[in-house]
């Protein structure tokens, strides 16, 4: 809980200080990352509680302990992958926002003023000369996209929370009434006859925290490298910054992917059918969610950052950009549709002798 809240606060921070002395008026919009980073740990706290509720020693089963395990770990690596791209974009971009804004409040230059002076009848009555229309409005477009940008990395802990309290929710269905020996044993459990299994909660929950982890972890990167690329393209050009988050964008989607992977994983851990079999597919299906996930955010973060910068000099580089951000893209679809495959043939091994 304390940890990506603090790391998200510090590197913030470290953007708020350099605000106090650039733009000092800017300094209640500069603290939203804080606020963001603040957010978190409040996820792991609700978590937190709703897991020590649960655990009553007369009726807490192994097959319920286990979920609740992955379930902690997905909602802390979570917001732990949150906390850190939520600092490394908010550190970049509000230095950025007060950049923007400093520049917004400071008169055209010499060689501008000199020549409005001397178009002027009385050189005594100087007045300030006009400003670009553009530099009103960039510190604005900045904040909005900061703002964007924090929300989808904020995201990325509300999905690992949502799926950790749906592993609890699972887990708290599961009593010592209809769990009295979990663990199966090489002569007694030919992978359907032993019904809950703590064994197959121990690897379908290892399953979800995989597919979601993985999926979370290539998102974030793939936020805060491109994030971080946007504000340079804040400063230089602040009329392409919504073209700019195009790979903020494609990041998240990849959390969406295993956040929908990891539902219906949760789904289907019925503590009356889950089976080994069951339980192995599900693993397979997980890591294949969450690997190709990861790799699909380290090709995205690498490929938005460059390109992101590129596009500050040329316009040009928009189409090929997106381009490569699809091809990226693809591979963690692709292994979504992979593990989707996976769990359905694992659903075909759930126990039939419930009683």
């Amino acid at each position: 809980v304390s940890t990506q809240r603090t790391w998200g606060m510090a590197k913030s921070g470290l953007g708020v200080a350099s605000v106090a002395q650039l733009a000092p008026n800017m300094l209640i919009r500069a603290l939203v990352p804080v606020v963001m980073a603040e957010l978190l740990a409040i996820y792991g706290f609700i978590s937190g509680l709703n897991l020590m509720s649960a655990m009553h020693p007369k009726s807490y089963t192994s097959f319920a302990g286990l979920l609740d395990l992955w379930a902690g770990l997905t909602v802390g690596l979570s917001g732990l992958a949150a906390g850190l791209s939520i600092g490394a974009i908010g550190e970049a971009n509000v230095v950025s926002y007060a950049l923007l804004a400093r520049r917004a409040e400071t008169p055209a230059s010499a060689s501008q003023e000199d020549e409005c002076l001397e178009a002027l009848p009385d050189p005594e009555t100087p007045k300030k000369p006009p400003m670009d229309p553009s530099l009103r409005t960039a510190p604005s477009r900045m904040f909005v996209s900061m703002v964007l940008m924090l929300i989808f990395a904020e995201g990325l802990g509300l999905y690992g929370m949502i799926v950790g309290l749906l592993l609890h929710n699972t887990a708290g269905k599961a009593t010592c009434a209809v769990a009295p020996d979990p663990w199966p044993t090489p002569s007694s459990d030919p992978l359907s006859r032993r019904c809950p299994s703590a064994a197959a909660a121990l690897v379908g929950s290892l399953a979800i925290a995989i597919a979601s982890g993985g999926s979370i972890a290539g998102a974030a990167f793939g936020i805060a490298k491109s994030g971080s690329a946007v504000s340079h393209l804040g400063v230089q050009q602040p009329d392409r910054l919504l073209r700019g988050t195009t790979p903020v964008v494609m990041s998240e989607l990849l959390a969406i992917y295993g956040f929908v992977a990891s539902l219906i994983i949760a789904l289907g851990l019925d503590f009356r059918r889950y089976s080994i079999f069951a339980a192995f597919m599900d693993l397979a299906a997980g890591t294949a969610v969450g690997g190709g996930c990861l790799a699909s955010g380290i090709a995205i973060g690498v490929v938005g950052d460059a390109c992101v910068r590129t596009y500050a000099r040329r316009a040009q580089m928009f189409v090929a950009m997106v381009l490569m951000l699809i091809f990226a893209e693809a591979l963690g679809l692709y292994s979504l549709i992979i593990g989707l495959l996976a769990h359905s043939v694992g659903t075909t091994g759930l126990c039939k002798n419930v009683q």
